[in-house]
């Protein structure tokens, strides 16, 4: 495989040439099969189709090409459909035998040694000039290859073999279509970790490539994201991939499926023509699918609404020519779970999907191991936004409605934009226009005034995962402004008009593959740095908890789906879930500071970042400190858990307890509860109880993320900065006290001179030994946050190490200088006492070792 500029030049030569080839009027497709291998223009010329379904191939079809595409559907719980890789094939006759083979060309760097690509094996029956094959019996197989791919996550070659073994299965229909194909409909069961029962429907068309579709030549993802095919060998030892994409040249018409309910049609059209903005004119349509028809079709490109209330995903799904590209038809999945017309409907929505997370059932074909395009997931962001809005008193229900139609729009429009050939952008969020800490009160103007500003900026792209309330804006200004988003117009027109941009030109990108390596990409964040979207997202966690925790009970109680309701004694409460959700955005943080990620943002102004110029990592770190001085320091960012919050949270609950809000209401499948006063007050004495729980497991949280996140800390001026902040954590945890103390006797030193000799005699001396806030365990993690390994440099931390070192002895030495602790017997000790003296002992030895 090329590597480097010799694959570039390849890329470009390859490209000029099919754009060169498809300009020629009445030329065929530079893709097109050669005259020996090309097929008759007509299926029906080709094959035919006999009793129960038998499949009949005319003698002249042999060995001639095919375009085979195949789509799978799962056939329990809500169907979903899956489009698999489209094949270039030949039916040949070996030894009394139809072989169904792909094509070579694409696949081998040679022809001077034969290569066969069996796919299946027919039983087959001779009738004139026709073969009969039993392409049940054949098909036995499923070759599970995704037809979309990206060169930076997709595997090679070899695995577009990989497959599953049919264990039963028959054919439910086959016929010749208007559309020139030749359509198969397969029932089978697959017998993996789990049965899969599934149909598998083929297209067979004969192989003739759309000679003015010009082809897109994909070489990187540095700037713009697109889907691509599968690799095309050439014989030269290189490969060309081609960017998947429709036909510039024609319209691109999508059909909203008829099921879609009426309130919510105009929202999923406006996220369909969002993309004309792009391409600057009218080339893709919205029209009504005809009634009954659902995707996938061949005929069609659908959006297709799924009434699933518990599914809080999307994703598209589309089919491609292998040999260019060209996508031949598309389809969206979307769920019912993003519509709510009313505040009833909204709050039922949100406790079914919280009902059916927990219940884990959403049946999907990933567990078959084919991935879709876009399984975008909504239900984290879906619930916290959601409940935020509905929270407000203020809220009615045709605000509701408008926020869902919002919503609905944004997602639409993401979601056709991979059908476009778009990938993801996860950088779309550093182009926001406002901090993160404004964002409540910009919630509250975009409910009173019914919609955002126009100079609000949430994403340079719909191609990223916004959180609830940037969708919502997103979609509101879909509706209303009258250009794409500055990333969407550039990358649509260069994938289908060839423009090209400047590096400065192209606003910031990242997508799946690059999520590991930057700190500042990543989904559903929100903010133009990695700092504000840590500290601004921790405090919007900490602050839901108390409504959080009430929301357990509501679907504890109204669990539905054939699920037995609990008592509220019976609903399980998990510290440890609550203590994640609020520093579950800090590992990316602190790999960023021990410059393990490196930051986009710098990435696009030096090409390479490497170990031969650290002056690059020390300008990201130098913009890192004044980002995080700017947000407060670093102990405002990745901010201590505090005491406190237990009686905030305790005092928050019991007013929204006692408020009446939560007295009755609706939960998962519409379901009304209610509360008895008898239920109030165990739900308080549970939660109540909760609080410290959640606390101090958030507490023992934070310092393990800072254990393991905050090594090798590089010789700069923001380590020395993060020394004095966990020496300060450090300091705090170890030390504070509860103000309580523990009388204990102890053995007093008393040296007694009689004469020139001295004695010593036993007495007893009252000593005073504090109780500590926090518990062993997370003292001693958080004397560990000063340890010498954490830095590059050797005396990184070294005064504030030495600090907590005299501090921690201090602490067990003060109370204990005139105790003579070689008499001290520990068994005869009350247990506390005794457990205050080998802890502190404990921690003073460990601290000696730092």
């Amino acid at each position: 495989m090329l590597r480097g500029f010799d694959r570039f030049l390849l890329v470009i030569f390859a490209t000029l040439f099919f754009v060169s080839c498809a300009e020629d009027k009445g030329s065929k497709s530079p893709a097109a099969p050669k005259k020996e291998v090309a097929p008759a223009a007509q299926v029906a010329a080709s094959f035919s189709v006999g009793a129960n379904s038998a499949i009949q191939i005319h003698k002249d079809a042999l060995d001639k090409e095919f375009l085979l595409r195949s789509q799978l559907i799962t056939q329990t719980g809500a169907p979903q459909f899956g489009g698999l890789k489209s094949r270039v094939v030949a039916f040949s006759l070996k030894n009394g035998r139809i072989y169904l083979l792909e094509a070579s060309a694409g696949h081998v760097v040679t022809e001077d040694l034969p290569s066969n690509l069996v796919l299946a094996s027919f039983p087959t029956q001779v009738d004139g000039d026709y073969y009969v094959i039993d392409f049940n019996r054949g098909m036995a197989k499923l070759f599970t290859a995704d037809d979309w791919r990206g060169q930076d996550f997709s595997s090679g070659a070899s695995n577009e073999f990989n497959g599953h073994n049919v264990s039963v299965s028959f054919i439910e229909s086959a016929s010749l279509t208007s559309r020139n194909e030749l359509f198969i409909r397969q029932i089978a069961q697959f017998n993996m970790s789990r049965t899969l029962m599934a149909e598998i429907r083929y297209y067979l068309s004969p192989y003739n490539p759309d000679p003015t579709f010009q082809t897109k030549a994909s070489y990187g993802f540095d700037r713009f994201g697109f889907f691509e095919v599968a690799p095309y060998s050439t014989l030269d030892g290189g490969e060309v991939i081609h960017a998947s994409k429709f036909h510039e040249g024609k319209p691109i018409v999508f059909a909203v499926s008829s099921n879609t309910p009426p309130a919510f049609r105009q929202a999923v059209i406006d996220g369909i023509l969002y993309w004309n903005k792009a391409f600057g004119r009218n080339i893709i349509q919205a029209i009504d699918a005809p009634a009954g028809l659902s995707a996938p079709h061949p005929d069609y490109n659908i959006v297709q609404w799924v009434n699933w209330d518990r599914a809080g995903f999307a994703y598209a799904d589309a089919q491609m020519d292998p040999r260019t590209g060209q996508i031949l038809n598309a389809q969206v999945y979307f769920t019912s779970a993003f519509a709510f017309v009313s505040k009833r409907r909204a709050r039922a929505l949100l406790r079914s999907i919280k009902a059916e997370s927990a219940r884990g059932a959403i049946i999907e074909m990933r567990g078959f191991g084919h991935s879709k395009l876009c399984d975008r997931e909504q239900e984290a962001t879906l619930l916290s936004g959601l409940e935020h809005i509905l929270s407000s008193s203020e809220v009615t229900d045709e605000t509701v409605l408008k926020i869902s139609q919002n919503y609905i729009r944004e997602v639409v429009a993401h979601e056709v934009g991979h059908t476009l050939g778009l990938r993801h952008n996860f950088a779309g969020s550093l182009a926001t226009n406002y901090r993160a800490e404004d964002r409540p009160q910009m919630m509250q103007e975009f409910l009173a005034n019914g919609g955002a500003d126009s100079d609000w900026v949430t994403s340079s792209s719909v191609m990223e995962y916004q959180l609830f309330f940037e969708s919502i804006v997103s979609g509101d200004l879909i509706a209303k402004q009258e250009h794409a988003l500055s990333y969407d117009e550039k990358v649509i027109r260069n994938l289908y008009l060839g423009e090209e941009y400047a590096n400065e030109q192209i606003p910031s990108y990242c997508t799946d593959s690059h999520v590991e390596s930057f700190a500042d990409c990543n989904r559903f964040d929100y903010g133009n740095s990695v700092s504000e979207s840590v500290k601004q997202s921790g405090l919007d966690v900490v602050e839901g908890i108390p409504s959080n925790v009430i929301e357990e009970f509501i679907t504890g109680k109204t669990v539905g789906f054939g699920l037995p309701a609990q008592t509220v004694h019976e609903v399980h409460l998990s510290p440890q879930k609550f203590a994640v959700g609020m520093l579950a955005e800090r590992a990316n943080f602190y790999s960023l500071i021990s410059q393990k990620l490196q930051v986009l943002e710098v990435r696009r102004r030096y090409e390479d970042i490497g170990e031969i110029n650290d002056e690059v990592k020390n300008i990201s770190h130098n913009e890192l400190m004044q980002d995080i001085e700017s947000l407060g320091g670093f102990n405002a960012v990745a901010f201590l858990p505090e005491s406190e919050l237990v009686a905030t949270w305790s005092q928050t609950f019991e007013e929204l307890i006692d408020s009446g809000v939560y007295d009755r209401g609706v939960g998962p499948g519409e379901s009304d509860f209610a509360f008895t006063e008898a239920e109030k007050t165990i739900i308080k004495q549970r939660s109540l109880a909760l609080f410290p729980k959640i606390y101090e497991s958030a507490l023992s949280l934070h310092l393990e993320q800072m254990d393991e996140g905050l090594k090798d800390l590089p010789e700069h001026p923001l380590s020395d900065k993060v020394a004095e902040v966990l020496f300060a954590q450090a300091k705090e945890i170890l030390l504070a006290e509860t103000g309580e103390f523990i009388e204990v006797e102890l053995p007093k030193k008393v040296e007694v001179v009689e004469g020139e000799e001295a004695e010593e005699s036993v007495e007893t001396i009252t000593v005073e030994l504090p109780l500590f806030k926090h518990t062993y365990e997370n003292r001693k993690k958080a004397l560990q946050l000063l340890k010498s390994s954490r830095g590059k440099s050797l005396i990184w931390g070294i005064a504030e190490r030495e600090e907590i070192k005299k501090l921690v002895k201090s602490t067990r030495s003060d109370r204990l200088e005139s105790v003579k602790m070689d008499d001290v017997n520990l068994g005869e000790l009350a247990p506390e006492a005794a457990l205050w003296l080998l802890e502190t002992s404990k921690l003073a030895a460990a601290a000696k070792s730092l």
